[in-house]
């Protein structure tokens, strides 16, 4: 598996001119490079940058190493630090910097958002291992465990301003399989707790939209309530859904091919499954109405 952290130039598309950030200290004269590096695992939670900051000589060629810090970039805090350079007055530069991020928070919250687009892009080369082996057993799992959960706010939502939602999505990931369903799970946001419980799921077909439940805690006229507001205020949700579901088959191929390896001790399970027996790629229905459908 690939290093997940890369230099900011590392992630840019061919011919893309690199935005380098360029800064002066008070009190020295040379220009200061600050080398920007970012975890692109598209997995990853963090949204840390790690800053290298180089002393440039007139001609705008690295001289030294001063020093490099690691800033949350959530917190705007800085949470690691190494000196190189022991003749200069390190924390006083690092806190002249902070009293400015203002300035540069734009820029490096853009140059973040470009290293997970390209881990996004390349997510074979930081694919987890568990990942992997729930993909060759052709298992449900989440859009969020191959591609990464940074654009949850496309699947969240205000209802009447009073009651906040959100929702993730799962997927087959047998390739073969074409049952076209999506398992959305919705949570109701309770900011006056730290983790969401969910409030209810469905399974449901991304050609026709229709749903079974498949775990309720509030009640079927509120699952019909939220499903209805989706419908008639984000339509565009379902479309996502749509691609979603074509991405997710599309990387399970890729993950196959790959990592070498074939479905053949899947097929040859599947030929000993009975009609209505539970469908081996994990999606809770018979196999004569799943995976037994497309063979």
């Amino acid at each position: 598996m690939s290093t997940s952290v890369l230099p900011y130039a590392k992630v840019l598309p061919e011919g893309e001119e690199i935005d380098y950030v360029i800064i002066r200290f008070t009190g020295f004269n040379s220009n200061i490079l600050v080398h920007e590096e970012y975890c692109v695992n598209p997995v990853c939670s963090c949204a840390d940058a790690v800053l290298t900051f180089i002393e440039l000589s007139e001609d705008g060629k690295p001289l030294n190493d001063w020093f490099v810090i690691r800033l949350d970039m959530c917190t705007w805090k800085v949470t690691e630090k190494k000196v190189i350079n022991k003749m200069i007055k390190a924390d006083k530069m690092i806190k002249e910097f902070m009293e400015n991020i203002d300035e540069l928070k734009e820029k490096l919250l853009s140059h973040f958002i470009k290293a997970k687009e390209y881990g996004k892009k390349h997510y074979l080369d930081y694919i987890a291992d568990n990942t992997v082996k729930l993909i060759l057993d052709g298992k449900m799992l989440a859009y969020s465990e191959v591609f990464g959960s940074r654009d949850i706010d496309k699947f969240s939502f205000e209802i009447d301003e009073s009651e906040k939602w959100f929702f993730d999505d799962q997927y087959c990931s047998n390739p073969k399989c074409l049952c076209n369903e999506v398992v959305l799970t919705f949570f109701k946001i309770d900011a006056s707790k730290k983790t969401q419980e969910p409030e209810f799921a469905v399974r449901m077909n991304i050609k026709s939209f229709k749903y079974d439940v498949e775990y309720n805690k509030c009640g079927a006229s509120k699952i019909s309530d939220v499903i209805r507001y989706l419908h008639n205020n984000r339509p565009e949700v379902f479309a996502i859904l749509k691609s979603r579901y074509t991405e997710m088959k599309n990387a399970s191929r890729e993950v196959i091919k790959r990592f070498g390896q074939e479905l053949k001790k899947e097929e040859q399970s599947i030929g000993k499954v009975g009609r209505n027996d539970p469908c081996p790629c994990g999606s809770g229905k018979k196999y004569k109405k799943c995976c037994g459908n497309s063979f």
